[in-house]
């Protein structure tokens, strides 16, 4: 079976690595018109050997099956009598954290799609063909397996957000609150975290807004959703949440989110002199950015399970994988997933990943050298060098030493609103 998402095809190591382990996936089905019903049986006949369906009338009647009989996936209308989707699905999250969550719904109230980001991993919009809901069911098997640690794959599960640095927390509210608040001002302080990052992109590439495509970039996410959204998500209780933890926990996020402001900085000049433009330069940016997302997924975890002696699954696959129930475009996925070890990654062509881990290796040579050493065992130069070329990874390499060097120096806010602004 191949799997593709997006118009891309899936990694063919994870692919492998996770057929090793399939399993038939139990899936449930709700919606209270049971011409939907029937005709999603109908659609998805084909998969009856590798899915495990169920389909149900109201949510009730899922949970009163679910007790006995858990499902990996949940499917569900939104707009539905007596429990919404939204209520179910929540309902669901406190009795299988780890059950992939998707609404289907062709109905969009803002308050619905608030109350829906805190139970709900995915969204398909109404009315869709067979292949956009078989390829996002597909990935969601693959996502779910490629992690195979329930406790751990549970507790990503409950995650709806994450936790932002308390400084730029409070900076959004303030700016959220003043008379002379600007959408311009609100992009650029969520582009100054991760975290706020991750969720604004998670809300305004769900299907509730009906985007021909991805929107990579936080500004143009606030653009979209507008003043009142966003006000709304501030005030809500868990879309953005600022952290809370040790100091030397809170250390520890700062120097996450600044390494990935750099990387994703770098990146984005890399993929300018690289050709790529566009989408692929927003891909590039915005995976530079969350290069290091699994490091803050990591402090949460720890901070649940503080006297846990189990070991932690790799941060890299703990990121890719949030990231990837969360619908991120899968090109971002990718390079947060295999920026270490690009070879593994079995992508041969030029890709945000291979870009991403120019950035990532250059800088992290660059912390501990003050020079960007070719040499290094962080940078796979094989792997570059059969990509770009000998002559290109230099040429990066000098862009880096400049860029890493001026901000050492205290050049970083300039060339990041440069950088911005380009």
């Amino acid at each position: 079976m191949s799997a593709h998402w997006a118009g891309r095809t899936l990694s063919s190591t994870l692919i492998k690595a996770v057929d090793r382990g399939f399993v038939v996936k139990k899936i449930a089905f709700v919606d209270d018109d049971q011409r939907i019903l029937d005709g999603l049986r109908r659609m998805l006949r084909g998969h009856r050997k590798e899915w495990q369906m169920a389909f149900f009338e109201s949510g009730s009647e899922l949970l009163t099956a679910f007790q006995g009989e858990p499902f990996d996936i949940v499917v569900s209308d939104m707009r539905m009598p007596g429990m919404n989707g939204a209520e179910l699905l929540s309902e669901i999250k406190k009795i299988k954290p780890d059950t992939l969550r998707i609404v289907l719904s062709g109905y969009a109230d803002s308050e619905l799609i608030i109350e829906s980001l805190h139970a709900a991993h995915q969204f398909i919009s109404k009315p869709a063909d067979q292949s956009i809901i078989e390829k996002t069911i597909e990935r969601g098997v693959r996502l779910q397996a490629a992690l195979d640690d329930s406790e751990v794959k549970a507790r990503l599960g409950e995650i709806e957000s994450l936790p932002t640095l308390p400084e730029i927390y409070d900076e959004l509210m303030r700016e959220i609150a003043s008379e002379n608040s600007s959408l311009e001002q609100v992009g650029k302080i969520v582009e100054g975290d991760m975290a706020l990052s991750s969720a604004i992109l998670k809300l305004v590439n769900s299907a509730f807004f009906a985007l021909v495509r991805h929107i990579e970039t936080p500004s143009q996410a606030a653009a979209i959703l507008g003043a009142d959204t966003i006000k709304n998500l501030a005030l809500s209780n868990s879309v953005f949440m600022s952290f809370k933890g040790s100091k030397e926990e809170m250390s520890q996020l700062r120097k996450l989110n600044s390494q990935g402001q750099k990387i994703g900085l770098l990146a984005s000049q890399f993929a300018r002199h690289c050709g790529l433009d566009g989408r692929g330069k927003d891909h590039v940016q915005m995976a530079g950015m969350l290069v290091n997302i699994g490091g803050l997924v990591e402090l949460i975890l720890k901070q649940e399970v503080a006297d846990s002696e189990a070991p932690m699954p790799d941060s890299d696959l703990l990121g890719a994988y949030l990231l990837g129930i969360w619908a991120m475009p899968f090109p971002i996925v990718e390079a947060v997933r295999w920026h270490r070890q690009p070879s593994q990654s079995n992508i041969d062509v030029l890709s945000p990943m291979a870009i991403v881990h120019a950035a990532w290796a250059m800088e992290e040579i660059f912390r501990q050298e003050q020079q960007v050493n070719l040499e290094s065992e962080v940078l796979d130069i094989a792997y570059l060098d059969s990509i770009l070329g000998r002559q290109m990874v230099e040429e990066l390499q000098a862009i880096a030493e400049s860029y890493l060097g001026d901000t050492a120096q205290g050049g970083e806010n300039t060339e990041r609103v440069a950088s911005a602004n380009g």
